[in-house]
């Protein structure tokens, strides 16, 4: 089965506490959109200053988290990363 995860709700921490925004099955295939992308927190051509000037540090914002049912431990993920 096809999944689609878009980047209308980030979190800013690595929290398995936090509940799954989807669950999926073995062998599904999951698209998630990146959430800093599109926030445009910084550019190519950003320095420290703006990193400093930009406030209170939240971390990186992530899309997910992802629940994968029935998963055997030590099994094999693929990704695959484009643009």
């Amino acid at each position: 089965m096809n999944h689609r995860l878009d980047r209308s709700q980030a979190h800013y921490e690595w929290n398995n506490a936090l509940p799954p925004r989807l669950t999926i099955a073995p062998g599904d295939t999951v698209v998630l959109r990146d959430p800093g992308r599109r926030r445009r927190l910084y550019k190519s051509t950003s320095t420290h200053e703006d990193v400093i000037n930009r406030g209170p540090f939240r971390g990186h914002p992530l899309t997910g988290p992802v629940r994968v049912e029935a998963r055997v431990p030590a099994t094999r993920w693929w990704s695959r990363f484009s643009r």
